[in-house]
């Protein structure tokens, strides 16, 4: 059911002659991929989400495609652009629903999942994320911002006793403060930003922990740069090898806003 409904919106493509998204996940060497991604389209916004499901395989996947699908359902229901408010009460009727269709399906699974996604329209960008997917905004010569990890890597980093690039290789990494769990009764809270919108020529990256532990934000601004769906797969296959064998599930949405002529 949910991956049936997930592939409406899982196509990578050209959204017009100038804005572009691309969108790519990969197994990496994991036996099974527990990672969901979505996207949807309205006249006045579109929303892009990625979900880390956790668990093994059964709990952690459907955990996270079934939390991707009904986001993307109560999206549809929208009739203008959210407020932060209105993105929050989404999501926790998302995850409501989310526990109730997977208990109902598949009995008391102790699965979990991180989630990350982003709202973009024409005043505004809206974040919302728990665990260590992340929302990256970019323009052609840095980072402008990431959403900031609920984890012990990102405590270390703000401490000052880690780098950025050091995160993703720490032996701490996959320690995570929050997530979202199929049986829980209490809801962990969510980090919720707003921004200014999207300039032309930059853009928003949404992944999960796969994609971003093994490249450099120095790649990923290269990445935007030059985006194609061959040069964002080849970053993926490039995250996997420098693993070394040990490479979690990988996916990535990239959306670039195109300049208008």
């Amino acid at each position: 059911m949910f991956k049936k409904l997930l592939n409406l919106f899982t196509k990578a493509h050209i959204i017009n002659e100038h804005s572009e998204l691309f969108e790519h996940t990969m197994i990496g060497d994991r036996a099974h991929n527990e990672d969901a991604m979505g996207n949807v389209a309205l006249p006045f916004g579109r929303f892009l989400i990625v979900c880390d499901g956790m668990g093994g395989h059964e709990a952690g996947d459907i955990t996270a495609q079934a939390l991707v699908t009904n986001f993307i359902e109560q999206i549809l229901t929208i009739k203008k652009p959210p407020t932060k408010d209105m993105f929050n009460s989404l999501y926790q009727n998302a995850v409501k629903l989310m526990q109730t269709q997977v208990k109902a399906q598949h009995g008391d699974v102790d699965g979990h999942t991180t989630l990350a996604c982003v709202w973009l329209d024409e005043s505004q960008i809206l974040t919302l994320h728990v665990g260590d997917s992340r929302v990256y905004h970019l323009n052609n010569k840095h980072v402008i911002w990431r959403t900031r990890d609920h984890s012990v890597v990102q405590m270390l980093l703000d401490e000052g006793d880690i780098t950025e690039d050091e995160m993703g290789t720490h032996e701490d990494q996959n320690k995570l403060f929050k997530s979202i769990s199929v049986l829980g009764d209490e809801l962990d809270k969510s980090s919720i930003k707003q921004y200014p919108p999207l300039a032309a020529g930059e853009s928003v990256l949404v992944c999960t922990d796969g994609f971003w532990e093994h490249l450099t934000q120095k790649e990923l601004v290269k990445l935007a740069n030059n985006l194609s769906q061959t040069k964002l797969e080849k970053s993926c296959l490039h995250s996997q090898q420098r693993a070394r064998g040990k490479s979690d599930n990988i996916t990535v949405l990239i959306y670039k806003k195109g300049k208008e002529e």
